[in-house]
């Protein structure tokens, strides 16, 4: 009788533990597409670059009208070196907010990237005129001073109107970054040598 007992209870024991165990396995919620909208931001705040692309995937993947979706895709492909998929995830964004800066901008780092200057002095040209104090609204860890913002902006227009010999305009560019540079004559190759280690010298300080 005793062991009959004994056997009864290991086996309510035995259930109570299995119920235990069914109780604390039960599955996390799934993240809404804000939720992995604002975790995406979080990595790339960080630096986690591939994380965040696959978040702001997954994100997008949740609600396909989500804007700053495609912002995030297209930065982490464009920082992570998958251009042409950069080009198109922004163009993709712009359809859907054509006066979004963010996206913009980010498509003339790619243009540029890719020795599309016109198309990047384009889109540049266009943020600017929208806002001559854009900055964007998350860190960003690549810059000198963590902050990508209108002087960037600018720098790429110089770049750009140097590469494409428009020299005036490219030191114009310039000086909305220092207003006390000057080059004697812009058009002599002097003048074009010391605009060039300007460039050069605000693009390992900005």
């Amino acid at each position: 009788m005793k062991k009959k007992i004994l056997i009864y209870s290991l086996a309510v024991l035995a259930a109570a533990v299995l119920g235990c165990s069914k109780e604390t396995t039960a599955p996390e919620p799934e993240l809404t597409a804000a939720q992995l909208l604002s975790q995406g931001w979080t990595y790339f705040n960080a630096g986690s670059f591939s994380a965040a692309l696959s978040n702001f995937q997954q994100a997008k993947a949740k609600d396909p009208s989500l804007v700053d979706a495609y912002n995030g895709i297209g930065w982490c492909q464009g920082i992570l070196g998958y251009k042409n998929e950069a080009l198109a995830t922004f163009n993709s964004g712009l359809v859907r907010q054509a006066a979004n800066n963010e996206m913009r901008a980010g498509l003339s780092f790619v243009y540029a990237s890719l020795d599309s200057c016109p198309a990047a002095v384009r889109n540049d040209s266009l943020v600017l005129a929208s806002d001559s104090l854009w900055r964007f609204s998350h860190k960003y860890l690549l810059s000198a001073d963590q902050v990508m913002d209108h002087r960037e902006l600018n720098l790429l227009l110089a770049e750009c109107y140097y590469q494409l010999g428009s020299f005036a305009a490219s030191l114009q560019a310039v000086n909305k970054i220092d207003p006390l540079f000057t080059v004697v004559d812009v058009n002599t190759s002097e003048g074009q040598s010391e605009l060039l280690m300007k460039i050069e010298n605000l693009g390992s300080s900005i």
